[in-house]
């Protein structure tokens, strides 16, 4: 198939599990690599477990089903790597990870005994860790995502409940730490993966499921399927500790929710009444509902997950079970501009798509260090070092290379005394933290141009 540009749609199915997808944003100043192909994934576990590609302009299923069993049995979570090189499925029921490489749309890895009952992923800010959060064996598992094996773990420890399970989580791509709710409980947990500690608790609703943080790492949403109202919960995380901002009703049994690229829409999918609510961020007030429908189906959606794409144009709901054995399952595409289902990617009867994942997780926050050489690049020449710097830094220490020239300038000059090979280094710094990197210049020795002295005498007539 010929490359495009574009990203990597992946859709999963399962048993009528509760399955949501990990939460992903791009943002200005945020580089995000997209996919080489417009593709998605579909999964499913009726009768077998597979998950099989389709096209996200054309909306059409594409190339042979990809088996998950035995690990990725249930899929319960799936989430692409920051880089949008792969996606990891967790199995619910299998008690494993499948990884399926993002552009040949293989199956590369199985990573067995991750733990008893795996429900969700997330990765760390650069990518090469993954957490596993296992709800029976109350722990998170550690993955090296370079050779895919476990290097560690740490149990998760309330400080005031014994009634313990580890549920869904989102990153900070901050500070780098997990949210992580008491799954169908009541608490809120701040989650060091480094510490490999909770470090907070608050007692939240009464059935929490799903965070997710905003691309500035400033709020946190949360759903509450309470018996005592559906909400979602609004907190600000920019501190050191939750702050409880208020709640926002939403529809019937509120499971998935998803934020925009830039922030200012907040999508929840609601199971019971087959909604999908849009919130405006800013008034914090629900926009629309859209009432999903399959086409050809007498039977209403039952929407768990809904994600929003990487370019925020469009959100995915799967249907879940329509309910009878001719109807077909379906993923249901809403224009977030207009706020209307405008089309149903059809999966073929009682498929059972419970999760859905679109575009890569979240992008560090940590500046991206980079600057350009302007110059004659000459013994005793002014050579103009520029920032090109990227996540909006706010200081800058240079270390020019030769044992004796620094700045904090953000686009400092610097004269070389010698020629020679020096390695230049910029460390950017911003709220989230500090990057560096190094580029070697070549300053060579001045020229110099020799003019002959021609004598009178030896100039001919």
């Amino acid at each position: 198939m010929r490359k495009r540009e574009g990203i990597t749609i992946w859709l999963l199915a399962a048993l009528p599990l509760l399955l949501l997808a990990g939460s992903v944003w791009a943002q200005e100043n945020i580089a995000v690599q997209r996919l080489a192909e417009p593709l998605g994934f579909v999964a499913t576990s009726h009768t077998q477990h597979f998950a099989v590609a389709f096209d996200q302009e054309t909306r059409q299923l594409v190339g042979d089903p990809i088996s998950l069993s035995p690990e990725g049995n249930g899929p319960f979570d799936a989430v692409m790597r920051p880089d949008g090189s792969e996606v990891w499925l967790a199995g619910f029921s299998g008690d494993g990870i499948i990884v399926i490489d993002a552009h040949t749309h293989t199956l590369i890895q199985r990573i067995s005994g991750v733990g008893n009952t795996p429900v969700d992923i997330e990765f760390n800010k650069t990518g090469n860790l993954a957490y596993v959060s296992n709800r029976d064996s109350v722990d998170v598992a550690i993955i090296d995502t370079a050779t895919y094996q476990i290097i560690d773990r740490f149990p998760i420890v309330s400080p005031t409940t014994n009634n313990v399970d580890p549920g869904r989580m989102s990153l900070n791509p901050c500070s780098g730490e997990l949210y992580m709710v008491n799954y169908f409980n009541n608490q809120l947990w701040r989650v060091d993966p480094v510490a490999k500690q909770v470090t907070e608790e608050i007692d939240l609703g009464v059935s929490l499921w799903n965070p997710v943080v905003s691309p500035q790492a400033d709020r946190l949403y949360v759903t509450d399927r309470s018996r005592f109202g559906d909400v979602v919960h609004v907190l600000d995380v920019s501190g050191s500790s939750f702050i409880t901002l208020t709640q926002i009703p939403v529809g019937d049994d509120p499971w998935g929710v998803d934020i925009s690229p830039n922030g200012r829409l907040l999508t929840v999918a609601n199971a019971v009444d087959g909604t999908i609510n849009i919130i405006d961020t800013d008034t914090l007030t629900v926009t629309h509902t859209i009432t999903l429908t399959v086409p050809d189906s007498s039977d209403q959606p039952e929407p768990r997950d809904v994600e929003i794409s990487a370019d925020g144009r469009f959100a995915y709901a799967p249907s879940l079970d329509v309910g009878l054995a001719n109807d077909e399952d379906a993923v249901l595409v809403i224009d977030l501009a207009t706020g209307e289902q405008v089309d149903a990617i059809k999966l073929g009867a009682t498929r059972r798509p419970v999760v859905v994942s679109v575009a890569p997780a979240a992008p560090s926050l940590d500046p991206i260090p980079r600057f350009g050489v302007v110059g004659a690049l000459t013994v005793g020449t002014a050579v103009h070092f520029t920032d090109t710097s990227g996540n909006q830094p706010t200081h800058w220490q240079w270390d020019f290379g030769d044992g004796v020239g620094s700045s904090s300038e953000q686009n400092p000059v610097y004269s070389y005394a010698n020629p020679g090979s020096y390695t230049v280094t910029l460390t950017a710094t911003n709220h989230c933290g500090s990057q560096t990197v190094s580029q070697t210049v070549e300053i060579i020795a001045e020229h110099s141009v020799y003019l002959p002295v021609i004598k009178r005498s030896e100039i001919g007539d």
